[in-house]
């Protein structure tokens, strides 16, 4: 299937599989997807105090026990490497103001891999433009030490606004092979998907609307009652697998399959 057409689809009426705490399929999950989640495991923690608000995960494309991360805005504009134990291997100063670093997304391009630190956070609704940073991903040596950050220079920007206004988004992913990236919005209701090229443009270039989001269900009457219970249901988080056959987006309470 046309992977455009795969995305209005997700977006109309696509196969929604809810997972809780332990991932586990929900009732009329695909049959092809059973048993695709395992129990969520423990593999470390994070207790360097230098991320102190982390806002972006992404596994790396060269090493399998790499992971990277970036801190929200009020922190410097700092790539983290750490280990799957969570102790930091390296430190990278990217070349690149962090106004509001709200999510990190790894992938290959011609046979090199990168990075994209998406700078699209806007609580106020206030930000004309938006930026995101693609980096060429460090190669982190196996015994790195946390050493003082090395720059990491930006090897390209993509400057873009939205066609219906300013809007906050956290949740971003990346389409190595249609060369896309793909924004969610955060405070929409229902979120709307929005997509841009990934290569570099000349100029501030537009946000194209692909469709809101039906799937995700809001809030019920009884989180309503508890405190921030009306955000639960907001995407913090996407991602897109490499094959382009499965996106998964977190709210604040669950996280949720899309399956081709």
């Amino acid at each position: 299937m046309n992977h455009r057409i795969f995305l209005r689809l997700l977006v109309l009426f696509a196969l929604g599989i809810i997972y809780g705490a332990v991932m586990a399929p929900a009732a009329g999950a695909a049959e092809s997807d059973q048993g695709f989640y395992g129990p969520v495991e423990q593999t470390g923690a994070i207790v360097d105090p230098e991320i102190s608000e982390a806002s972006g995960l992404a596994a790396s494309s060269r090493d399998e026990n790499l992971l990277w991360v970036i801190n929200d805005s009020g922190n410097p504009a700092t790539l983290f490497a750490i280990a799957r134990d969570g102790q930091v291997r390296a430190k990278y100063t990217i070349d690149a103001p962090n106004y509001d670093w709200e999510d990190l997304a790894a992938f290959s391009l011609d046979n090199t891999a990168y990075l994209l630190i998406a700078d699209v956070g806007d609580n106020l609704a206030g930000r004309a433009v938006c930026n995101l940073y693609i980096v060429a991903e460090p190669k982190v040596p196996d015994t790195a030490p946390a050493t003082a950050p090395a720059l990491l220079p930006v090897k390209w920007r993509i400057e873009f606004r939205y066609p219906d206004g300013p809007r906050d988004c956290e949740a971003v992913a990346v389409d190595a092979r249609r060369k896309r990236v793909i924004l969610l919005s955060k405070r929409d209701k229902p979120p709307v998907l929005y997509e841009l090229p990934l290569l570099p443009a000349s100029g501030v270039i537009q946000a194209e609307p692909i469709g809101p989001v039906t799937t995700i269900p809001p809030p019920t009457s009884e989180e309503l009652k508890l405190p921030y219970g009306y955000t639960w249901s907001r995407p913090t988080a996407m991602d897109l697998s490499m094959d382009g056959n499965r996106l998964v987006v977190l709210t604040y309470k669950n996280a949720y399959a899309f399956v081709k």
